[in-house]
C-alpha cells in the first residue's frame, strides 16, 4: 500500500489542481441522480483501499455489482425508450409528408384521365417488355 501523502503528491504532479472538477476529495456532494449513491459508495471503497484501511468486503462488492447490473438494465431501458420516442416523432413527421402525397396518388388513380389512358399504358408496357426480350 502507498501512503496517502505519496498518492496526493503523485496526483498533484500528474494533474494541475486547477483542472480538478472536485475540490473536496473526501466527500461527494449529494446530487439528484440515483447514480451518485453508487458513485459515493465506490469512491469510499476505493479511498479506503488506497489508504490501506480495509479491503472491500465481499458484501460491499456484491452490493455494488447488483446495483450496477440493476442500473445498467434501467439505463438501457431508458435509452431504448428515448430512442423509441425519437423514432415515433420521426415517423409522425414522415407520415405528415406521405399522407398528402398518397391522397394525391389516390386522386390521380381514380381520375377519369387515368382510366382512359390505361390501355395506352398497358400497350406501352407490353412493347417495352418485348423490346427488352429481343436484346442479346
Amino acid at each position: 500500500p502507498t501512503s496517502p501523502s505519496t498518492v496526493e503528491q503523485e496526483v498533484s504532479e500528474f494533474l494541475n489542481p486547477d483542472l480538478r472538477h472536485h475540490r473536496n476529495p473526501t466527500s461527494v456532494e449529494n446530487h439528484d441522480s440515483p447514480y451518485w449513491v453508487l458513485v459515493e459508495e465506490l469512491y469510499h471503497l476505493f479511498l479506503d483501499a488506497a489508504h490501506g484501511k480495509a479491503s472491500p468486503s465481499p458484501e460491499a462488492v456484491s452490493r455494488v455489482e447488483a446495483r450496477v447490473a440493476s442500473d445498467t438494465a434501467s439505463l438501457s431501458t431508458q435509452l431504448l425508450m428515448e430512442e423509441l420516442e425519437s423514432l415515433s416523432a420521426r415517423l409522425s413527421e414522415v407520415q405528415s409528408w406521405v399522407w398528402p402525397l398518397q391522397h394525391d396518388v389516390d386522386r390521380l388513380v381514380e381520375s377519369r384521365s387515368w382510366k382512359i389512358t390505361a390501355p395506352l399504358r398497358k400497350a406501352h408496357a407490353f412493347f417495352v417488355r418485348e423490346d427488352k426480350t429481343d436484346e442479346p
